[in-house]
């Protein structure tokens, strides 16, 4: 564990605010960081093309995601289609049956549909829990649609830890209910975004008002390393600007 310290002004700040002012500074810290990296969390894509699959009703592909405990977030989904036809895409959760739900992400779909791979793009805010499976719903517009489909049961290199993606694609029937294909074949299509980093846990952070000036305070906490020092000297400023406009005594 490694030491580490921090004084600055706080300017007008009571010295009794030390108290809680550490309260504060504590909770701040415990907040996430999120990478902006972008990355392919699962694919198949680069799976054998085996067949196409012609639907008219939605059809959903399942995927579980990995044990990262930050979580995800979703930035797009990229499916493999056979035509031009226009379709739309949402993210949803789903039931005891592995079906959807009604509980979705649309997500918005790129500006012209052509054979191949078509990106369809994912709200800022949406994040995905670690752990959890989702399906990717795609409903056509019109009366069909023709996406690629793979027996592969394999996911690409290069994917997050613990992602996975169902061997069988699912579909609703004419009797609007929702079943597994026997065919064992999935969708092609890949999820990605960045994994939200959680920095090392700080600890024991002590606030106390520096002798010479009544305006100072002394910051002390331990780390592991010193990967989290930029967050946590941010985050001393930010607490002791809350301290002083909530007038901590």
């Amino acid at each position: 564990m490694r030491a580490t310290g921090l004084a600055f002004a706080a300017s007008r700040l009571p010295r009794r605010a030390a108290a809680g002012f550490a309260v504060v500074l504590a909770t701040l810290l415990a907040l996430p960081l999120q990478a902006q990296a972008q990355s392919t969390l699962v694919s198949n894509l680069g799976q054998g093309d085996d067949s196409s699959a012609d639907f008219n009703p939605p059809v959903a592909q399942r995927f579980t995601t990995g044990s990262n405990p930050g979580g995800y977030t979703l930035s797009r989904v990229e499916i493999k289609t056979q035509d031009s036809d226009s379709f739309s895409v949402s993210v949803c959760g789903i039931d005891g049956s592995g079906f959807p739900t009604s509980t979705c992400t649309a997500l918005t779909a790129p500006g012209t549909f052509a054979s191949g791979t078509l990106v369809f793009t994912a709200p800022a805010d949406a994040t995905l829990s670690s752990g959890t499976t989702y399906t990717v719903v795609a409903t056509p517009a019109g009366t069909t649609l023709r996406l690629d489909a793979t027996t592969a049961d394999a996911e690409d290199t290069g994917g997050a830890t613990g992602w996975s993606l169902a061997d069988a694609y699912d579909w609703r029937n004419s009797s609007n209910m929702w079943t597994t294909n026997v065919t064992n074949k999935s969708l092609r299509v890949a999820i990605k975004g960045p994994t939200v980093q959680v920095p090392a846990a700080v600890s024991d952070v002590v606030v106390v008002p520096v002798p010479r000036s009544a305006n100072s305070l002394q910051v002390s906490w331990s780390a592991p390393d010193d990967a989290g020092r930029d967050h946590v000297m941010e985050d001393s400023k930010k607490a002791c600007q809350q301290a002083r406009a909530e007038n901590l005594t």
